[in-house]
């Protein structure tokens, strides 16, 4: 550890103790040549043990900061990220003036390099590096992490609040540079803790770096005083209590009982001697949502995933000459509820191309955005969501009893004939699977000739194979630079990209993750096609 970063760290133990907080005595904060500064166990640590209390007098949020009356209220969502920004933003400014500047001084002293930054010469350095990896992610999962629900690109509002809410109240020093720098800290180091401070910075909780298995979580009261953060009882519990007030917290009021309020660092699992401790930033993050707000990858992520808005599945088959079918969401839904409500969904937990999540809660679904459950995992299984679909889309075509006027295919008895068909397409698709699977097997999938049902099934479940491959296809078409490229071209160039690029290495390893998985995906439903007109010949 060379002397400016050992500097560095002791100036924040210096500041945690000054400022109450309390760290076990076998933790190690040191310097990290992969990430910065981490932290390690020296001694075994058992499983709930505490292992770092903050008070929340020393979190830094929009409530605690100097400029605290002067910042405008944003409870959650990017309004929150901007206002904590412009709080640490100013704090950064005041030098060793600010209450913080001992912990502040910790953080990293140039812009984290967060993927919605990349190519943008007011936050980073090296833009050649940034603009092409910027080039690379379009069209990835990192694109559609970046850009959100909404699918608008929040550099825009970042750069309308510099200009209109912080500029103003920020010394003339301070320019969008330093503002993005802020915010990228917030991005990839913020936690939410509760109903007063919201969004924050938690000092020594974030030096705990991420990993899907991690050792610790950070645990906090949220149900505090919304209005002065009283953990305790409080003049607002009162009826008649004003709905705003001047009143201090509780750890500065010497008319409230002081009670402890602390953000705790628990051990989650046994922690091994000698190790480092990790957090996590979330348990299901993706590197697409590492890389876009975190500025890093994992080398392997088992929550990586290729997505689809329902809008884009319906487009790519719209622009298919051999489909005919515009399925509409409100009838789809319809169908998926059904259709899950039945045993015969279940048997789709047997396929190793089509995977169940466990969203049990309807309310949990989307259909659109980062969070779709149209997509892909990194097995290379689509979700039964997807799957859904495409047998809809493909038994409308074998039946041509799609209507464009919807209210024919709406009732209840048609609708009970077709959940009534996926279960038998899905139980044929499982046989052919499990017969692929063993040697010596013979398909003979045609059946019955008499059972139009299983014969329907069958060549419905050719035409899923068919819209999966074409969807698998599309998307790789439309993803980074260099579409023509093979994967293994690909791979060659990644190999040939200097480390002194870091972002473009970046963005080439999640677009090559990507096509794995659609290229698997793409490679299993051909040889399951393959069989089933193989069978039939």
């Amino acid at each position: 550890m060379n002397a400016v970063m050992l500097e560095t760290i002791q100036t924040l133990l210096q500041w945690s103790a000054d400022n109450q907080l309390q760290l076990q005595p076998s933790l190690r904060i040191q310097f990290s040549t992969a990430s910065g500064i981490a932290v390690f166990s020296e001694t075994f640590i058992g499983k709930n043990d505490i292992i770092a209390s903050i008070p929340k007098a020393g979190i830094l949020s929009t409530k605690s900061t100097s400029l605290a009356e002067k910042i405008p209220p944003a409870p959650y969502g990017l309004g929150a990220q901007l206002a904590l920004s412009l709080a640490v933003c100013h704090e950064l400014a005041q030098g060793t003036a600010s209450r913080w500047h001992g912990y502040l001084q910790s953080l990293p002293p140039s812009t984290v390099p967060i993927a919605l930054l990349w190519g943008n010469s007011d936050a980073l350095d090296s833009p050649s590096d940034g603009e092409e990896a910027k080039g690379w992610i379009a069209g990835t999962e990192v694109e559609r992490m970046v850009r959100g629900e909404q699918g608008q690109d929040p550099l825009d509002e970042i750069y309308q609040y510099y200009y209109s809410v912080a500029r103003p109240l920020l010394p003339e020093s301070c320019m969008i540079s330093h503002f993005l720098h802020a915010y990228s800290l917030v991005s990839s180091r913020a936690f939410m803790v509760d109903a007063y401070h919201g969004l924050s910075m938690v000092p020594i909780a974030d030096a705990f770096n991420h990993t899907t298995e991690n050792h610790v979580h950070l645990e906090c009261d949220y149900d505090v005083c919304p209005l002065c953060g009283s953990f305790a009882e409080c003049p607002h519990d009162r009826e008649d209590a004003p709905s705003s007030s001047s009143e201090p917290m509780d750890w500065q009021s010497p008319s409230v009982a002081s009670v402890p309020d602390t953000c705790d660092m628990v051990a989650n699992r046994p922690i091994p001697a000698f190790s480092e401790v990790f957090n996590t930033y979330g348990s299901r993050k993706s590197n697409a949502s590492l890389l876009a707000w975190y500025g890093f990858a994992l080398d392997e992520n088992e929550n990586d995933s290729v997505g689809w808005d329902f809008a884009e599945v319906a487009q790519a088959f719209g622009s298919d000459e051999s489909s005919s079918v515009q399925l509409s969401e409100q009838l789809y839904k319809r169908i998926l509820h059904a259709w899950l409500s039945t045993l015969g969904s279940m048997v789709a937990e047997d396929s190793r191309l089509v995977y169940r999540s466990d969203l049990d809660d309807a309310e949990q679904r989307e259909f659109a955005g980062p969070s779709t459950v149209l997509c892909i995992n990194s097995d290379a299984q689509i979700s039964v969501y997807l799957w859904v679909y495409l047998a809809i889309c493909a038994a409308f075509e074998a039946t041509g009893s799609f209507q464009s006027e919807e209210k024919e295919v709406l009732g209840f008895e048609y609708i009970e004939r077709l959940v009534a068909l996926l279960g038998a397409i899905i139980g044929q698709q499982v046989f052919l699977e499990k017969a692929l699977g063993a040697e010596g097997v013979e398909l003979n999938m045609a059946g019955n000739p008499a059972d139009e049902t299983q014969s329907l099934a069958g060549r419905v479940l050719s035409r899923i194979a068919e819209l999966a491959v074409t969807l698998c296809r599309r998307r790789i078409s439309s993803m980074g630079k260099h579409q023509d490229l093979s994967t293994a071209q690909l791979g060659e160039m990644l190999d040939n990209v200097p480390e002194s690029r870091p972002k473009t290495r970046l963005a080439l390893a999640q677009v090559l993750a990507e096509r794995a998985m659609l290229e698997g995906c793409q490679a299993d439903w051909q040889e399951l096609r393959d069989a089933l007109e193989e069978d039939s010949s």
